[in-house]
């Protein structure tokens, strides 16, 4: 295995649970970092995921969600 690299099921499991189709889709629409392609697939360095999971826009829409989901009855 790749020391410090995760694969697309990695990174969904990482994300709370996500499954790799919902990481292709996000992929596709540039929600998460491009990964680096691999002759095994699509791998990310945790650091990059971790670097992107602080990033002000991701957490304010966090955020919003939650607040959001607090405030339907």
């Amino acid at each position: 295995m790749m020391e410090g690299w995760l694969n697309k099921k990695q990174v969904g499991e990482y994300l709370g649970g996500k499954s790799p189709r919902t990481v292709d889709r996000w992929v596709a629409k540039r929600i998460i970092p491009q990964g680096k392609r691999f002759p095994s697939g699509l791998f990310w360095r945790k650091e990059i995921i971790d670097e992107w999971l602080g990033a002000d826009q991701y957490a304010t829409k966090c955020a919003k969600a939650i607040k959001l989901r607090e405030a339907t009855p």
